[in-house]
């Protein structure tokens, strides 16, 4: 049998993948498109950014918001709006 591998980021902890996936889908359904994330939904997702192999180029001096928007088949996403525009 193989042990699930967690996942970890920032204080935030999944007993497995699929368990992750849930809390993000959850959180990001939470919202329509152009609205800008809570504060415990910026610290949060935040955090999960951090595992993005470009976190350092993206983020650049630091994030002001993070927004939710829609793709071209109505899919939400994340917009990062950093703090030099």
């Amino acid at each position: 049998m193989i042990t699930p591998t967690p996942i970890l980021f920032g204080e935030f902890s999944f007993k497995t993948k699929s368990a992750a996936e849930r809390a993000i889908r959850r959180r990001i359904n939470h919202y329509e498109k152009g609205d800008i994330v809570s504060p415990d939904d910026f610290l949060f997702f935040g955090e999960l950014f951090k595992l993005h192999h470009e976190y350092e180029h993206k983020k650049g001096p630091g994030i002001e918001h993070i927004r939710v928007r829609r793709d071209f088949s109505g899919r939400r996403f994340f917009y990062i709006q950093r703090i030099d525009g």
